[in-house]
């Protein structure tokens, strides 16, 4: 197969769900999630079997602002990113070759070599391409025509991206 093509618009909370993913991932979320909760509920055993002190109320002010800021960066940072983006609101068709990657919207129309990609990964929703500290590509697997092309996408991904953008 010389091209692979998928074309989708985002639907609405789509994108923001695929970010995510991707953040709690990166910011091991479950794990950081349990950490937070101990420092509060240590906190609050300490208050309630030693009385209030200094130490108790660091407890669980550290991990209430912890909790707090991992739910701000998993929760509510998506849907800022998607809402402060128009470009996620536009149709895309994105069309993968052994060379590039041409990204084509109404406002973009760009080709993008495989070596800009340092990863990738995937679920039962999304591909996601890594590329940057902070950037991440999320195409939906329902922009594409046919379950064979998904079998493609992979092993063309895995070819240029796992081998370190080989030719």
């Amino acid at each position: 197969m010389d091209t692979i093509t998928a074309s989708f618009t985002y639907e609405p909370g789509e994108f923001a769900r695929g970010l995510r993913r991707v953040l709690a991932r990166r910011h091991r979320a479950r794990f950081d999630s349990l950490i937070a909760a101990l420092f509060v509920v240590f906190g609050g055993y300490l208050s309630a079997t030693h009385g209030f002190s200094l130490l108790a109320a660091l407890l669980c002010g550290v991990g209430a602002a912890f909790g707090g800021l991992l739910a701000y960066g998993v929760l509510i940072v998506p849907v800022l990113v998607e809402r402060s983006h128009s470009k996620l609101r536009e149709p895309y068709t994105l069309t993968f070759s052994r060379d590039d990657i041409h990204f084509q919207t109404p406002t973009i129309d760009s080709r993008l070599e495989w070596s800009l990609y340092h990863s990738w990964a995937e679920d039962d929703e999304f591909l996601y391409l890594f590329h940057g500290k902070r950037e991440v590509s999320i195409v939906p697997w329902r922009g594409f025509a046919i379950d064979a092309d998904r079998t493609a996408l992979r092993e063309l991904v895995a070819a240029r991206v796992d081998a370190g953008n080989a030719d």
